[in-house]
């Protein structure tokens, strides 16, 4: 018997389709607690808000990277929202390198040095 070829890498903008389709509740939700990068806001907080929010929505038939990945961009706002959007196509393929990415633009090793 054959063994199952491995699964097929996916791109940020394949999970950007319809494929995990987001209630409006759920999106209103989600920008409630939105992110604009302001020099103020505490990007491993909104980490924190966002992994605990994501955990309690559940979509059929999707992981919880897939989700993760899906409902991110909904928690960004101004500078924020363009820093995700100005992302080369295909520099992030997953949820982890999606958070390395935004915790080295919003929070960088001198930020958390300063808050010692």
């Amino acid at each position: 018997m054959a063994a199952d070829p491995p699964p097929v890498e996916r791109l940020l903008g394949d999970y950007d389709g319809n494929n995990a389709p987001l209630h409006p509740i759920t999106i209103n939700q989600l920008e409630r607690r939105s992110f604009s990068g302001r020099v103020n806001e505490d990007a491993n907080k909104h980490l924190q808000r966002f992994l605990t929010m994501s955990t309690t929505l559940k979509i059929d038939g999707h992981t919880e990277e897939t989700k993760r990945v899906r409902m991110f961009p909904f928690t960004l706002a101004d500078e924020a929202e363009e820093w995700f959007y100005s992302l080369p196509e295909g520099s992030i393929t997953t949820w982890e390198e999606m958070e390395k990415g935004f915790l080295n633009e919003y929070f960088p090793t001198l930020v958390s040095l300063r808050k010692r």
